[in-house]
């Protein structure tokens, strides 16, 4: 096998490369789309695969396009700014229906139409830039720790943008964390560097004087509020959040749909976060139990639910479910690597009629799907949502029935 070959491109991976084919092993293209014929030059080879990067678009896919952001083909967060976002669409439709054909065993996998939450630019609520040796800010270069200095990201949101205008260069920090909802109200947080103390107390100082941000100095501070539907939440600068206020409506508006019917209905949120589910699901008239081990995302919680029929949990998923109990739904929104076999078999035994999954990685869902499959439940819905445009990843709502 040469060093540089010529090869069609027919399949795309969840991670976001082109697959294509020499000798019989799959050839991984970052950046090559299926339908395209593009020279390659190997820069892995092993027996069963290889990697190549890409040199040359011999024939273009029809949702090839020019990138948005001048740094894309350097800084390591937009993989798939090349395509359109109508094909960007189709490309993760695709993968969520091949991850559960072929990991969940799942024959015709019901996926639906991909739920497109906003603008593919723009949209993006928090971001965590790196300091580069210069001190200005930047992101990760694709496979290294090399930082590509950025002034304007095309997906960061305008309050986002603002903030990061206002921060300038951030000597003395190894990184630093932004969140913003609206423009003019940030929370910020720095991670110092190993060095530097000096530059880093100067910085925080500066920072905590400027009109417009907050700064985090602990988990708990630094608070925001953000209104997703008719609801409006606490988010402490630690505990998680959707990538943006839109995606994190369309979300909750799925999982709520793929619940059904709420009056009277006992529902268990687990890993409930500060509440996103919780807060509907309750205010629609199910009685909620909200599962979360994050105490500062579990304190913002008790604050967005009070008033409602919400009892929250503080405690690990695997804990609470070491007590018995019966729940006629169970929602959940297990991080990127999935619930597994623990969660699962014990997610089985609180004996649900409906299971709504919350997903961040189709292979993941797909493991899942099949861990499921195996207790009874079958696979009714899978609604894919693209929460984080120019990107290879998406969320996706999966509701599953027992049998």
């Amino acid at each position: 096998m040469s060093d540089t070959v010529t090869i069609t491109i027919d399949g795309f991976a969840h991670g976001g490369d082109g697959v294509g084919r020499l000798d019989g092993k799959a050839v991984f293209v970052p950046g090559a789309l299926p339908g395209e014929t593009v020279t390659v030059t190997l820069t892995e080879n092993r027996r069963r695969y290889a990697r190549g990067r890409l040199d040359t678009v011999l024939i273009a896919a029809a949702d090839r396009v020019e990138p948005p952001c001048p740094y894309v083909s350097d800084c390591g967060g937009c993989d798939l700014q090349h395509v359109s976002p109508d094909g960007q669409a189709a490309l993760k439709r695709r993968v969520v229906t091949e991850q559960l054909a072929r990991l969940g065993g799942v024959s015709d996998p019901p996926v639906t139409d991909v739920i497109r939450p906003g603008e593919p630019t723009g949209y993006r609520a928090q971001a965590r830039l790196q300091v580069a040796a210069n001190g200005r800010l930047g992101f990760f270069a694709g496979q290294s720790h090399t930082v590509v200095e950025i002034p304007h990201c095309v997906v960061l949101n305008a309050g986002v943008q603002h903030a990061r205008d206002m921060i300038g260069d951030a000597p003395g920090a190894a990184s630093v964390t932004i969140r913003s909802f609206t423009p003019g109200d940030a929370a910020v947080t720095l991670e110092p560097a190993d060095t530097d103390t000096s530059g880093f107390a100067s910085t925080r100082a500066r920072l905590t004087e400027t009109s417009g941000l907050q700064v985090a100095a602990q988990p708990a501070d630094a608070p925001l509020t953000v209104t997703v539907g008719t609801h409006t939440f606490t988010v402490p600068s630690g505990a998680f959040f959707q990538a943006s206020a839109a995606a994190a409506q369309a979300i909750s508006d799925t999982v709520l749909t793929q619940v059904g019917g709420l009056t009277g209905r006992t529902i268990v949120d687990l890993y409930a976060g500060i509440g996103l589910f919780s807060v509907p699901l309750a205010a629609g008239g199910a009685q909620v139990t909200a599962v979360e081990a994050n105490r500062v995302a579990a304190a913002a919680a008790r604050t967005n639910t009070a008033g409602l029929p919400v009892t929250v949990v503080a405690k690990t998923v695997e804990r609470f479910l070491d007590t018995p109990a019966t729940f006629e739904v169970v929602v959940l929104d297990p991080p990127r690597s999935g619930a597994g076999s623990a969660v699962i078999d014990r997610v089985v035994g609180l004996e649900p009629t409906r299971i709504v999954y919350v997903a961040c990685d189709p292979a993941a869902l797909a493991r899942d799907t099949r861990l499921l499959a195996a207790h009874g439940f079958t696979l009714a819905t899978a609604v894919p949502i693209d929460a984080f445009p120019m990107t290879h990843h998406i969320e996706v709502v999966a509701a599953f029935d027992r049998q």
